[in-house]
């Protein structure tokens, strides 16, 4: 008889053993009862990595974009199911009366959540601070989370120059495009996207 896979043997006693799920089978090995358990157990766990990710596409995750109220030049990037709860937590931590500021909020699943979140850390590494926090003013960190989510290399062109502090090399055709996007990132014009680079 060769040997099953996810069979761990503990003592006189044999188990199924998969990701997590353990059941002991009966009998002896060989016999139709332990065969039968086996093939039962491998059944209820069949799959197992195609349902994690399933049930990781049903789980609604937020990416949200915060500010502190006393420096608007400091935004945090983050992934919560609850963003108002979350948001409670970081206030507790303070201690201070003045609450967070919620730039920008994205409803998506579990996976896209995580690749938003990465997208937006590369693009504004420059800026990075601390933990999850990066040195930005509110419409640069909207346009790094439209470029994050979209993929958008134009407008991820326009947030390279201004992270880097220079604009002057855009071209007008990138100025223009720049325009458009004024309505998502709720600002008036490029004079708006200065931030200081010191820390």
């Amino acid at each position: 008889m060769s040997k099953l896979p996810f069979i761990q043997r503990v003592g006189k006693y044999h188990y199924f053993r998969r990701n997590g799920y353990r059941v002991r089978l009966p009998s002896t090995p060989g016999s139709e009862r332990y065969q039968s358990a086996y093939q039962e157990a491998l059944n209820a766990n069949a799959a197992p990595e195609e349902k994690r990710r399933r049930g990781m596409r049903r789980v609604s995750k937020y990416v949200y974009l915060i500010r502190r109220p006393w420096r608007a030049d400091r935004v945090k990037i983050g992934i919560s199911c609850e963003i108002k709860s979350r948001l409670l937590n970081l206030q507790a931590g303070t201690g201070s009366p003045k609450k967070y500021v919620v730039l920008k909020a994205l409803n998506v699943g579990s996976p896209l959540a995580l690749h938003i979140e990465n997208g937006f850390k590369a693009l504004m590494q420059e800026r990075w601070i601390v933990g999850e926090w990066y040195l930005c003013n509110p419409m640069l960190a909207r346009l790094g989370l439209y470029v994050a989510e979209s993929g958008d290399l134009i407008a991820a062109s326009i947030a390279r120059a201004l992270i880097s502090g220079d604009v002057t090399f855009l071209t007008s055709e990138q100025r223009v495009y720049f325009q458009s996007l004024r309505p998502i990132l709720q600002c008036a014009s490029l004079m708006h996207t200065r931030v200081s680079p010191t820390r």
